[in-house]
């Protein structure tokens, strides 16, 4: 049994690396990285969106955007002023203030933000390379200083963001978790029990399904008691689209095919803080997606290996089976993040039923025949070091060893091919 067993956990890591060495091979392939990409960054549960019909959505009024538009610096020192005089609660400025300028522009920009109460600006970060990006010390001095950056995949696809980071030992809030808190005053504790590296974002809607203004306009009495966030909404006026600040969202994502920005970066905020005041998380756990899918690939071996050892046809069949799997896998997904809120990638456990019957009858064929010839005591080794491999592999996921995983790769790759060797050199002969 315990044979049996490490063969179906040999087959099952030797499927995954083929998989995965094998799409990144192709990735640097030209013209081929177009098909690889879309590949591995889809996100099965984007089509949860695809009904999704923003003309039946409700306004929200918990949140006031501003178009800024084209404006220059005196422009927005203006509309802080108008908008501030209507007595808000807070005012966020999405927008950088990179240097000085002119200087009688920037003295009317720094007395507007120095004569608002709860004024929130923001540093923008890039993840990828820890590049920070901030506004001049000469307009913050007053200012609650926050971050802005939205994690994005090799598409482009917008749909998470760190509630946290630390730069230069200094944390920050994500400027969606500040102004959410500003509106319900809990919001910071709940993000913090929930405890998440990465927050997925629920989207709610567009930029017509929250509460906007634009800056020519004389009236903004509707602002009074609100927290307003002022950013880029399409210029010169709010009905003019733009591809400045602009990104894909899941909403209206297409694989294929000429692809067109859907989203402003200020609606994106918006929709991260609405998802924070009303506490509409989408629940996952990169644990459950990482061993989660480990052993339903297992199983699905063990469901391989049973019918290379009771049918004839067994290749064929497990074919069959395994697009039966895929679309009941995709099914039960959306049905979690419809009516759960809960994420569970199973992109690995896809990929690994495209091509999981053939792997497991090239391991059958060119490793288990030949290792049914041996005791478990004499291929002690072999199986030590794989119990120890698949060790490290739960301690990585458990610690967040991210760095391991490459390590780890190349060691089952010397494993099989050790184990390869092996066989060939101990390969009985005939007399």
């Amino acid at each position: 049994m315990k044979y049996k067993i490490w063969h179906a956990a040999n087959a099952t890591i030797l499927s995954l690396l083929v998989a995965f060495f094998t799409l990144d091979v192709v990735s640097y392939v030209p013209y081929l990285d177009s098909f690889v990409d879309p590949v591995l960054d889809w996100d099965f549960t984007d089509h949860y969106y695809d009904d999704f019909d923003d003309s039946k959505v409700p306004i929200d009024t918990s949140l006031v955007i501003v178009n800024i538009g084209y404006l220059d610096r005196a422009g927005i020192a203006d509309l802080i002023t108008k908008v501030n005089k209507e007595e808000p609660l807070a005012i966020g400025l999405h927008l950088f203030f990179n240097e000085r300028r002119d200087s009688l522009q920037d003295k009317k920009l720094k007395n507007a933000i120095d004569n608002t109460g709860d004024l929130i600006m923001i540093k923008g970060y890039n993840s990828s390379t820890n590049a920070s990006r901030d506004s001049h010390p000469y307009f913050t001095e007053n200012a609650i200083i926050t971050y802005s950056d939205i994690q994005d995949d090799k598409l482009g696809i917008m749909r998470s963001f760190r509630p946290k980071i630390k730069i230069a030992d200094n944390d920050y809030w994500h400027i969606a978790v500040e102004m959410a808190s500003l509106i319900n005053p809990s919001s910071k504790n709940t993000i913090s029990e929930r405890n998440k590296e990465i927050e997925f974002i629920k989207f709610h809607g567009r930029e017509f399904n929250f509460s906007i203004l634009d800056h020519d306009i004389t009236d903004f009495s509707s602002v009074k008691n609100k927290v307003v966030l002022l950013g880029f909404l399409g210029g010169p006026s709010i009905y003019d689209y733009s591809f400045e600040d602009n990104f894909f969202t899941p909403l209206k994502f297409e694989i294929m095919g000429n692809r067109i920005p859907d989203m402003y970066a200020t609606t994106i905020i918006a929709n991260s803080v609405k998802m924070i005041i009303e506490e509409d998380f989408i629940d996952y756990s990169q644990h459950l997606d990482i061993y989660g899918s480990l052993i339903l690939c297992f199983l699905i071996t063990l469901g391989y290996a049973y019918l290379h050892n009771h049918t004839k046809h067994n290749l064929l069949l497990a074919r069959f089976i395994s697009l039966g799997l895929i679309v009941l896998l995709i099914y039960s997904t959306l049905t979690l993040f419809t009516y759960y809120n809960f994420k569970f990638d199973i992109s690995a456990v896809i990929l690994f039923l495209l091509i999981g019957s053939d792997m497991y009858e090239f391991y059958f064929r060119y490793y288990q025949q030949s290792l049914d010839g041996y005791s478990i005591r004499s291929m002690r080794v072999a199986f030590l070091s794989f119990i120890g491999l698949v060790g490290i592999i739960i301690l990585a996921v458990f610690f967040g060893w991210h760095m391991m995983f490459s390590l780890l790769s190349f060691a089952f790759v010397i494993y099989f091919v050790s184990l390869k060797i092996w066989l060939h050199l101990n390969a009985p002969t005939d007399s």
